[in-house]
């Protein structure tokens, strides 16, 4: 398993890396709702996303018109 370059491994090493900080750091950590509102209020402009949107097909009513949609993204 090499999924973007990285090794079976490669990830077991990098998940208990993370498993054991959050494991030390999250029992120290207290936050109140208020305390994450505020920051969050404080930042909604840096935090805040357009709508996405990920098309995986693109519909048409006939092959002859799928194949010239197709052309488009392959000549660029």
């Amino acid at each position: 398993m090499t999924a973007g370059g990285l090794t079976q491994s490669h990830m077991k090493r990098d998940s208990e890396s993370y498993l054991k900080k959050v494991k030390v750091l999250e029992p120290r950590i207290e936050v109140t709702e208020e305390e994450m509102k505020s920051f969050f209020d404080d930042n909604i402009e840096t935090l805040a996303q357009g709508e996405q949107v990920r098309a995986s097909h693109i519909l048409v009513e006939d092959e002859e018109t799928a194949v010239e949609v197709k052309k488009k993204p392959d000549n660029g």
